[in-house]
Parts: C-alpha cells; structure tokens; sequence
C-alpha cells in the first residue's frame, strides 16, 4: 500500500477506482483501475494487487500493471524514486 502512496505523491494526479475483489482462503486478489497525470503525460490501466493471507492478515502483497507498457512509457524519463 505503501508504494500505491508513493505513486500518488509523485504524480500531479493519481485515482484508483476499486472494480473486484475475488477471495480464496489464502489470497486476496484486487482489480483496480488506475487514472495518472504526471508532468504532461496521463496514462490509464487496469491493475493488479495480489495479497497472501496469513492468520487473518496480509503476509504479502505483490501489484501488477496488466499494461506494463503503458506504465514504462508514463515513467521513462522521470526522476522519481517509488521504492524504499
């Protein structure tokens, strides 16, 4: 969730919108859409976060872009630090 903010405080604009949750008994899967401005650029996908479960919390969480080209092409270039 951390790095969802960090998006969000790096770029001018940043929504998500929640479109489904599915759930099994380890995992959690979010699909979210995601709207970005950025220095001139927009960019909008669909995304991916994969959580696993353990003893009621989330143990890991992992994302994905399902256009990573998209994502690539809004960031190259930009001097922007997103991982800690």
């Amino acid at each position: 969730m951390d790095l969802l903010a960090r998006v969000g405080e790096a770029s001018d604009f940043f929504q998500a919108e929640l479109v489904d949750v599915l759930v099994s008994g380890a995992r959690v899967l979010f699909v979210f859409h995601a709207s970005f401005r950025r220095a001139g650029r927009v960019a909008e996908l669909d995304y991916l976060l994969l959580a696993r479960v353990e003893q009621g919390r989330f143990a890991e969480l992992w994302t994905a872009p399902l256009d990573p080209a998209t994502m690539e092409s809004f960031w190259a270039g930009q001097n922007v630090e997103l991982r800690r």
